[in-house]
């Protein structure tokens, strides 16, 4: 079932009345999005200041997307397929050209204030698993985030070892074109990672880090948007 524009208001908005003020051009840029609801009810959050258009979101089962004020989203896919999902980004965010994938049931993925990224993000959250993304964050094109695997690895005692792991991503940390974060990654605040590194399970705090898997290349560094 696609929304209808009156459903997705009253649904962000409580059921209309005559002293609801919705603006003119929050309700246009609603009508820009495609919202399919195969089933359950999506809870939607939206902030009338946000920027929140040309985006498909696909959802089964009971779910909750929160975007903050001044957000930018645009062209984008949020997938929920299970329940008791929840998105949310804070305030003065940007993400463009994105797929967002929240499968299976209780995963959280909160993103903060001030989170700007390029074109091509990719965040896959399964098997209940978190991820956590803090503020002032800076993502080149082509991030991925996922903590999960996808399929189960089997030992040869019949035993799953590959199980999801939450990720936590700090403050103030920039991540180069093409780089992958996998489960069980604790990256911290004030963190580098170079172009196409990769972090697997394990801790990164405030350095420079590069490479497959991602290794400390200089301590106690900063970076600035400014050239």
């Amino acid at each position: 079932m696609r929304y209808q524009l009156r459903e997705i208001i009253d649904n962000i908005y409580g059921k209309l009345t005559s002293k609801t003020r919705i603006s003119r051009r929050f309700l246009k840029r609603m009508t820009q999005n495609r919202i399919e609801n195969i089933s359950g009810v999506l809870d939607l959050q939206i902030n009338q200041s946000a920027d929140f258009k040309k985006n498909y979101i696909y959802n089964s089962g009971n779910n909750t997307l929160i975007i903050g004020k001044d957000t930018v989203i645009r062209n984008s896919i949020i997938k929920f397929s299970g329940s008791n999902n929840v998105f949310s980004i804070g305030n003065l965010g940007l993400i463009r050209d994105a797929e967002i994938h929240l499968g299976d049931n209780g995963n959280v993925v909160s993103i903060g204030d001030r989170f700007d990224s390029g074109s091509g993000l990719t965040i896959t959250s399964l098997e209940g698993a978190k991820i956590s993304i803090g503020n002032d964050n800076m993502f080149s094109r082509n991030v991925i985030i996922r903590n999960s695997d996808g399929h189960s690895i089997i030992n040869e005692f019949g035993e799953r070892i590959n199980m999801a792991s939450d990720i936590s991503i700090g403050d103030y940390n920039w991540f180069g074109e093409d780089v992958v974060c996998l489960k069980g990654a604790n990256v911290g605040n004030n963190c580098v990672v170079g172009i196409r590194s990769m972090l697997t399970k394990g801790e990164y705090h405030d350095g420079l880090y590069v490479g497959i898997p991602a290794k400390k290349k200089k301590d106690k560094v900063k970076w600035n948007v400014n050239r």
